[in-house]
């Protein structure tokens, strides 16, 4: 068996490989070691692939390479957080336009809501004539401060949390009204009078899909501090996207 176990640049040519003989039936892969003077050093595959591209010019060097895959992955990285800026706004925005939009058609017709909420009381074993009036504006009322908190730029993420739990809470109650307690069909009033919905599983479903838009806007939003201290602020959606290439 032959390996090339040196070689030595001379007057800017080629270098001139001489062989040697290895031990027949030796265990050990052959190796091609670089002499520069009298320092020698045992290459991978990858490194001697990489020195012998830059003797002979015959391939691009690997930190060439290198560069180019870290250029298109921070481009991928780059795509994605734009995508999920576009999510965090589309989310932020949709779930406080849709809060506003319960709490006012509550309000529009605010005693036939009342009125849900005392059969909703009453089926849940609670004195109606005494917790109905405060549960209709109690839920009126976090519905509007959640709003309010989503559309707030400093308080995006606090809103996100407080969207998330009512969301949960509405859906926990029409679980727990219809497999524990068994209750008839009966009309929620979630979008007043505008949209005819249902206390059961397709509410309790629609209100846990909800939590989802309410997750990407606390976790992809960041405000960052405050600019120059003159107020100004920057927003900026991208930031808690994790990225892979660190340049």
């Amino acid at each position: 068996m032959i390996s090339i176990s040196n070689y030595r640049l001379e007057n800017g040519h080629r270098p001139r490989l001489r062989r040697s003989t290895v031990r027949k039936g030796s265990a050990f892969p052959l190796f091609i070691g670089i002499k520069r003077g009298y320092a020698s050093a045992m290459l991978s595959r990858r490194s001697l692939s990489n020195n012998w591209s830059l003797l002979t010019g015959k391939a691009k060097p690997y930190r060439t390479v290198r560069r180019q895959r870290q250029s298109s992955s921070a481009e991928y990285d780059m795509n994605w957080g734009k995508l999920f800026h576009l999510l965090a706004v589309v989310s932020r925005f949709g779930l406080g336009a849709l809060f506003l939009f319960t709490a006012g058609a509550k309000l529009w017709i605010l005693r036939v809501f009342a009125v849900n909420v005392s059969e909703l009381l009453t089926a849940s074993g609670i004195d109606y004539s005494r917790w109905m009036w405060p549960v209709t504006i109690a839920v009126i009322a976090v519905e509007i401060v959640t709003a309010i908190l989503l559309l707030l730029p400093r308080t995006v993420r606090v809103g996100a949390i407080f969207a998330a739990l009512l969301l949960a809470g509405f859906a926990c109650y029409a679980l727990y009204y219809v497999y524990v307690l068994h209750g008839e069909p009966l009309e929620c009033g979630c979008f007043g009078g505008i949209i005819a919905s249902q206390l059961g599983v397709k509410t309790a479903v629609r209100n846990l899909a909800l939590i989802v838009p309410a997750i990407i806007v606390f976790f992809g939003y960041r405000r960052s501090r405050d600019l120059s201290g003159t107020g100004a602020t920057e927003v900026n959606y991208a930031d808690d996207v994790p990225s892979t290439i660190k340049s």
